[in-house]
């Protein structure tokens, strides 16, 4: 029993990753009961015990950790990925990703990225990213993106603005535009743009976008990109932000700005949330706008 405990405490759960399944805990304390949670299953995979579950599932096994979970104020969220050669390799490639660049999203977030960026192809527009750190994620989305357009936006001097219910601090995640560079050399059609956007969004005002990534952290962040990008957007394209299940700012700048409008902000697992564009009905502002106008369109007096 002292035998397992230390190897339970001395667990590294990011190596236990049975394919097609995963999973998350939230909570308090979520590593240590996720450190926990891995090495439990590590144990049991490699004993009989786990032979009668395999007639039930693994989903019977996961329900069972998760009923003793919810006692102790988590949650227990498990998914499933398509068990085929595709989604294998995507897979390999954002954890070779990860290898090399530092990523700020879980596994399962990357592939939704990977996924979108995919699936909106067919619709009219480039992609942006605003909040691009070391080029983790971009990279992701070069991957996906084909010959289209990407354009990345950050301060590279961390975040600008926080107001008194973010959860970060000003300068947080400064990284530098040459590591984005280098990291994306090989991918065509990438365009990088330092400072505090949309004060830099004069190259795109008169652009339509089929998918945008926010992963900005914080309120008066996300609310100005949704305020530029969202008139944007051509019908069928998406938006995906990252935090908007864990940081406050964030949440409340997409609840706010959606409430009025017939757009849904559908929460995923993780931490993300995803809009698709359905209406067009508002226009976006005249091609050819200075930058002293954008900054009266759409930064705070």
């Amino acid at each position: 029993m002292k035998a397992m405990k230390k190897r339970m405490k001395n667990a590294a759960p990011e190596k236990f990753n049975p394919h097609p399944y995963s999973f998350l805990i939230t909570g308090e304390h979520d590593t240590v009961v996720k450190k926990t949670i891995a090495a439990i299953l590590r144990r049991l995979s490699r004993t009989n015990v786990l032979r009668p579950l395999a007639k039930r599932g693994l989903e019977a096994a996961l329900a069972a950790i998760s009923y003793g979970l919810s006692s102790k104020g988590h949650a227990l969220v498990f998914y499933a990925l398509p068990n085929n050669p595709e989604t294998k390799k995507i897979m390999e490639l954002i954890r070779n990703a990860k290898e090399r660049h530092q990523i700020l999203l879980h596994d399962y977030e990357a592939y939704q990225v990977f996924m979108t960026v995919k699936k909106t192809l067919k619709v009219e527009g480039d992609i942006a990213e605003v909040g691009v750190f070391r080029g983790g994620s971009a990279k992701i989305i070069c991957e996906a993106k084909g010959h289209r357009r990407l354009h990345l936006f950050d301060t590279f001097e961390g975040i600008p603005h926080v107001s008194e219910i973010d959860r970060v601090y000003k300068g947080q995640l400064a990284a530098s535009p040459e590591d984005v560079k280098n990291a994306l050399r090989e991918y065509g059609n990438v365009h990088v743009y330092k400072g505090v956007f949309p004060e830099t969004a004069g190259p795109i005002v008169d652009k339509k976008f089929s998918f945008v990534h926010l992963d900005v952290d914080a309120y008066e962040s996300t609310r100005n990109c949704l305020k530029f990008f969202y008139s944007r957007m051509t019908v069928g394209g998406t938006i995906i932000s990252h935090n908007y299940g864990d940081i406050i700012g964030v949440r409340k700048a997409f609840d706010e700005f959606f409430a009025d409008k017939l757009e849904s902000v559908v929460e995923l697992a993780c931490t993300q949330c995803l809009v698709v564009k359905v209406s067009s009905l508002e226009q976006p502002t005249a091609a050819g706008a200075s930058k002293e106008a954008i900054e009266k369109e759409w930064l705070p007096g």
